[in-house]
């Protein structure tokens, strides 16, 4: 029995280390490790939401201008072929286009480069007659049905057609002379040139954003564990705390909601400390005078004889020491429930 109990105190102490040590790197692991994460976590998951809306507004406001841009584009062509019908002159003759339309397509032709995805389109007589020096997509082929739609035109016609290529906007402009529709003049865009253009944009503000969010979440990083630092003074501090070392206190550093969490754990530890320290002086002062009955009534018990009134001596004064030690036990269990919340009641 006596080995047993020994084997049992010996393992005791060891038991105990290691689940001071397992709870120890747990409450650090679970303080340092997690919040941390956890704050990278929520900042990663903001950074991903307001990265992510900003590139699809970003996106979307630059489809709009760049339709915008198209529909101002259209326009100016469609008004300096205006102008050069109206007010221009052949620079091969000198005179009035009047009735060439031919030669007024030329010139136009010549002198007006299109922009990327602009595609300029003549037509004489219900027939193509001439484009842009680019190269046309195939709905916009002399034999494409889009095409044979436009030259049944007769009035000034803006819109747009979906195709192959995607979407094409178009601003449509009959040549009348002498009242009569002798020709058409199209200006073309292909939507889908100017949209890749678009994404290749937000593709490179993606690939930037995705470096910039790296790198802000490496800082946050390590801001958040400069930040959660001094929680691990605390955590080892008040871990050294024991139920028998009271005095020790943790240090307060700079200022904010640490530094106030410092101190109220020191007043804290200022309550505890003197809340121990008044029960330990009360029970060594409880032990010392129910010492003193004890001993004299052990003392006069140990001198008992059989002479009558010694023992009836005796028994007197033992049964004062009980009287008085039942008195101080009913003073400790009335102190005691003096502590109770409901001990006055009105």
């Amino acid at each position: 029995m006596t080995k047993l109990g020994n084997n049992l105190a010996s393992a005791k102490p060891d038991q105990n280390h290691e689940a001071n040590k397992t709870e120890w790197c747990w409450g650090w692991r679970n303080l340092f490790w997690e919040a941390r994460t956890r704050l990278l976590a929520w900042y990663v998951l903001l950074m991903v939401c307001f990265t992510g809306t900003s590139v699809g507004l970003i996106r979307q406001v630059l489809l709009e201008e760049t339709h915008k841009r198209i529909d101002s584009s259209l326009n100016q062509e469609v008004q300096e072929f205006q102008r050069l019908f109206q007010q221009g002159k052949n620079p091969f003759t000198g005179q009035p286009f009047c009735d060439d339309i031919g030669g007024l397509f030329e010139v136009f032709l010549s002198r007006n480069i299109p922009n990327d995805g602009e595609f300029l389109l003549t037509i004489i007589e219900g027939q193509f007659y001439q484009s842009s020096p680019t190269a046309l997509p195939d709905p916009l082929q002399p034999d494409a049905w889009l095409l044979k739609r436009w030259t049944k035109l007769t009035q000034p016609t803006k819109g747009w057609e979906e195709t192959s290529v995607g979407p094409i906007l178009y601003y449509a402009e009959p040549v009348e002379i002498g009242g009569e529709i002798r020709g058409l003049f199209i200006v073309a865009n292909v939507i889908a040139y100017e949209k890749e253009e678009v994404n290749e944009v937000v593709w490179v503000i993606v690939k930037v954003t995705l470096v910039v969010m790296v790198v802000a979440s490496i800082v946050a990083w390590i801001a958040a564990g400069r930040v959660l630092a001094p929680l691990r003074s605390v955590t080892e501090t008040a871990r050294s705390i024991s139920e028998t070392d009271l005095t020790q206190r943790i240090p307060i550093q700079g200022t904010g909601e640490i530094a106030e969490l410092t101190t109220t754990l020191n007043q804290m530890l200022d309550r505890l400390h003197r809340a121990f320290t008044s029960q330990r002086d009360f029970i060594n002062d409880a032990g010392h005078e129910l010492r003193t009955p004890i001993t004299i009534i052990r003392g006069h018990l140990e001198l008992w004889d059989d002479d009558p009134k010694t023992q009836q001596e005796t028994l007197e004064l033992v049964l004062d020491e009980l009287d008085r030690m039942n008195r101080f036990v009913n003073d400790l269990l009335l102190l005691a429930k003096a502590e109770w919340r409901d001990f006055l009641q009105v």
